[in-house]
Formats: C-alpha cells, sequence, structure tokens
C-alpha cells in the first residue's frame, strides 16, 4: 500500500488506485441524475384515470378478440388439466389457479370493453395469475424431469 508524508509527522495510508475509479466515479454520477429525473419526473406527473376512453375502434374490437381468445384458452387449459387428472399435482395446480385468475382478468376486460370502458383491473387479477404461474413453473422445474438430470442446478 502507498504511504504518503503527513506533515503532523505519522504517515497515513492510503489506498492504491485502482483502474476502475473513473468508472465507479462515473456509476455514480449517473445514479445520481437517474434518480433526480425520476424524482422530477414523479413530481410532475399527471394522475392516472382507471378508465380510460378507447380510441381507433378497430384496436379496440382486436383488443377485445384477444381477450376472449384468451379467456376460452384458459378455460380450456384447467379442462385439460381436471381431464388428465394432473391438477392434483403441486405445480400444475398452481398453474391452474393462474388459469382461473387470467379467466377473470379477461372476464373484466371483457366487460370493460362492452362497457366502452378500459378499465385497469389488470394489476389486482394479473398479479396473483402470474404469481401462480410462476410458482407452478418453479415447482415443475424443481421436480426434476429429464431434461434436468445430469446437470443445471442442484
Amino acid at each position: 500500500m502507498a504511504k504518503r508524508f503527513n506533515p503532523y509527522g505519522d504517515q497515513v495510508k492510503t489506498r492504491k488506485r485502482c483502474a476502475w475509479d473513473p468508472v465507479v466515479r462515473l456509476g455514480r454520477v449517473l445514479l445520481r441524475g437517474i434518480v433526480a429525473a425520476a424524482a422530477i419526473l414523479l413530481a410532475t406527473a399527471h394522475p392516472a384515470l382507471a378508465a380510460q376512453i378507447p380510441g381507433d375502434p378497430t384496436g379496440v374490437a382486436l383488443h377485445f378478440c384477444s381477450h376472449l381468445f384468451f379467456m376460452f384458452s384458459m378455460v380450456a387449459l384447467i379442462y385439460g388439466l381436471k381431464r388428465h387428472k394432473v391438477i392434483a399435482e403441486p405445480g400444475w395446480r398452481q398453474i391452474g389457479y393462474a388459469a382461473f385468475f387470467f379467466v377473470l382478468w379477461s372476464a373484466g376486460a371483457i366487460a370493460g370493453s362492452l362497457a366502452g370502458l378500459q378499465i385497469g383491473s389488470g394489476h389486482l387479477l394479473g398479479v396473483p395469475a402470474f404469481f401462480f404461474l410462476y410458482r407452478g413453473i418453479a415447482c415443475l422445474a424443481g421436480q426434476g424431469g429429464p431434461a434436468r438430470k445430469g446437470g443445471g442446478r442442484s
């Protein structure tokens, strides 16, 4: 470690300079800039509305049809899980719960489309749906099927 002279008589230890010091300083400056920009955006943001007036009729119809198709797909998934009796397994049960919440989410979006509004219920039903989907996939991945033998995490 490099030592430098102290006029008071004792020597002070200093840390060695690293080649990454300018990069670290630049990172700190960028982080401060991002925090400042986020603070400005939050301070000047307009209130968000939970319901929006739809714009183009073609886009609304396509959005409506996509929710309808997705809802029927999730109902078919639930039916398939029950028919093949895999709903009793923990991972598939979680995926079944996710499909149920996706059905509710799509039904809410369809009801909002029929009412002429795009209702912002996505977080209320989408978050549990994605949570159960993640838990189900994680549970199935942890069972160690044929693709997991001989490699991967333990």
